[in-house]
């Protein structure tokens, strides 16, 4: 028979080896806790990482594009003498190819940037406010008001990249307005002449003309993670061309 102070012995033992048990077991919860907060953690900064990323290269994409434009602009002239023959192809090539054909890059558009890399894209230029901008990403009800959706044209200083407008006789394009090109070959976000912006335009703010600010822009929107944002090239921005196409040494 078993004795008292034995019985207890056991039950003691019982009761340190259930605390250690149970003191293991807090352990291993807290440690799955952190493992898992630093996982979701180091989710979120691969994914802000790699938005990052994309948004880099949108707005690399968005001055290559104004290159290939303004080169094509600034000698489809000088190559139209050269080659008479194919004088119609480089008439044809500058409204093809000029910064109109980033819109193809939409969640609508011809090669979609959405199904591509996830992403909704709304190419623009004008003269938001940071207030505007703002508003404009803020995401209200499934989206902001980008999404699926040509709302923000809708806005008198946010124009659309086939938006044109009349200048004497002659249809431009109104975006290609707010780019100057130098004989440095370089280009610089500028103020289209503000004579553009009286009646056909739809622009409200002549008055204060002076006090605003030029910006090409893209609105971007992360539908997986619901994450809205705008990237922007700003006024006095200057974008360096090079010769990838090969234009000027063929010019030359």
């Amino acid at each position: 028979m078993a004795s008292p102070c034995n019985s207890r012995k056991g039950v003691f033992s019982f009761l340190y080896i259930f605390a250690i048990f149970a003191y293991l077991i807090v352990i291993i919860g807290v440690y799955m806790m952190i493992y898992e907060r630093i996982s979701y953690l180091e989710n979120k900064i691969f994914i802000l990482e790699e938005r990052a990323g994309r948004e880099i290269e949108l707005k690399h994409a968005v001055k290559r594009v104004i290159i290939y434009s303004e080169q094509i602009k600034s000698m489809k002239d000088q190559i139209k003498t050269m080659f008479p023959e194919y004088a119609p192809f480089f008439d044809s090539s500058y409204s093809f190819y000029g910064i109109n054909k980033l819109n193809d890059l939409t969640s609508t558009g011809a090669h979609s940037y959405y199904h591509w890399r996830d992403f909704a894209l709304r190419f623009w230029c004008g003269f938001p406010l940071e207030t505007e901008i703002i508003d404009m990403i803020a995401i209200k009800g499934r989206g902001p008001e980008y999404f699926n959706s040509s709302r923000i044209y809708e806005r008198s200083n946010v124009f659309d990249l086939d938006r044109t407008v009349i200048v004497g006789s002659e249809a431009r394009n109104l975006c290609s307005m707010f780019l100057s090109s130098s004989m440095n070959f370089s280009t610089t976000i500028t103020k289209p002449p503000k004579e553009i912006f009286h009646g056909s335009s739809g622009v409200s703010q002549v008055q204060i003309y002076d006090l605003m600010k030029s910006k090409y822009g893209i609105m971007v929107y992360d539908s997986k993670e619901n994450v809205s944002s705008a990237v922007i090239i700003p006024e006095s921005t200057e974008i360096i061309w090079d010769d990838y196409l090969g234009l000027l040494r063929v010019a030359k």
